[in-house]
């Protein structure tokens, strides 16, 4: 039997609990789009400033902007350039070295499955919002994008650059043809659809209701090239540390995440309990977390998701003793949470996401 005692805590730990938070858009997400600008010909710097961006700004690879800004640069850019299909083909384009310090933890990555959970993991690093989710149908790996944390509505061109990039990084990662057997989209279709199936591979189906990628699940344990496993882990920990640095000012809610990481030795503390222990009403409570753009439930469910990925690393704990170390009530509560979190069964995590 494992006991509430067992618990590890540390002040790292702490601080890595992924609330869902607006963080902007990494500056080098728009070293692609700059690229395509410069080599047509138009002027750079005109170009930021026509737009409301400092160009200086391009220098600073860890500056960021806000989604606002960055839809208006895609949308303006894509009409200069009289682009159609101008997310589709920046996708198609992007380096991984425009994605930072998290490009290099995927590059080395052992395999296409344990690349995309670091993508997953640390996302937020260059933008915000967006929620990558893997699950199986059948003998298929689904890759479905979610948008309903964004701050600000994207633009199809942004949601046709992420789809791109994705199949294109999992197609150079692994040096392997990949194929989609589908490709769903939420947007309407726009006019020439048959550009989508000379960059995807496939013909999207429009008007859908998620934004998925469908491939054989083989494709997860496709090994990435050149891989250093060596590198793997520092890259990982510059990643994380990048995240800890866009956490940074949370006060009330690192606070209260050790207090809910205390409680959890012996209870789940509802919201009640935490707004006893603070001294202070629950409507108070609630309007702090807002104020640092996460909630009570939010909180507390990421602090469990974080705790499941670590125990589940550990294979001397079982699902059922997790499910006890999490207080859910039983295992199958808890393994329909895990599933809502990840797309993914515990058991199933443990043998694909955990290695």
């Amino acid at each position: 039997m494992i006991y509430h005692a067992e618990f590890m805590f540390c002040s790292a730990f702490l601080r890595e609990v992924g609330e869902i938070v607006d963080y902007g858009i990494s500056i080098t997400m728009l070293y692609t789009m700059i690229k395509s600008v410069s080599l047509s010909g138009y002027d750079v710097d005109t170009f930021c400033r026509d737009n409301g961006l400092d160009p200086r700004l391009l220098q600073d690879p860890e500056a960021r902007i806000g989604a606002e800004q960055h839809v208006k640069l895609v949308c303006a850019a894509a009409e200069l350039l009289e682009d159609e299909h101008f997310g589709l083909h920046q996708g198609s384009q992007m380096e991984m070295a425009d994605l930072g310090v998290l490009g290099y933890t995927m590059v080395h990555s052992g395999t296409i499955g344990e690349c995309i959970y670091a993508y997953q993991r640390y996302y937020a690093t260059v933008c915000s919002g967006y929620d990558i989710r893997l699950s199986r149908q059948g003998s298929e790996a689904v890759l479905t994008l979610s948008l309903e944390e964004l701050s600000y509505p994207p633009s199809r061109h942004c949601v046709d650059d992420m789809v791109s990039s994705l199949v294109h990084i999992m197609i150079r990662l692994s040096g392997r043809a990949i194929e989609f057997s589908r490709i769903t989209l939420m947007h309407p279709e726009p006019d020439s659809g048959d550009e989508y199936r000379k960059v995807l591979g496939v013909q999207p189906e429009f008007n859908k209701e998620h934004t998925s990628l469908y491939f054989p699940q083989k494709v997860l344990e496709y090994p990435v090239l050149y891989a250093d496993v060596r590198l793997a882990g520092w890259f990982e920990e510059r990643t994380s540390d990048v995240l800890l640095k866009l956490k940074a000012g949370r006060h009330f809610t690192d606070e209260l995440t050790r207090w809910i990481m205390e409680q959890l030795r012996v209870s789940l503390p509802s919201i009640s309990d935490a707004a006893a222990y603070f001294h202070m009403s629950t409507r108070t409570l609630q309007a702090k977390l807002q104020q640092e753009n996460t909630t009570y439930t939010r909180l507390l469910n990421d602090i469990r998701k974080e705790l499941a990925l670590r125990y589940l690393k550990e294979p001397e704990q079982s699902i059922a003793d997790i499910a006890y170390l999490l207080h859910f009530s039983e295992d199958s509560a808890f393994q329909h949470a895990f599933k809502k979190w990840t797309g993914l069964a515990p058991g199933q995590y443990r043998t694909i996401g955990a290695k």
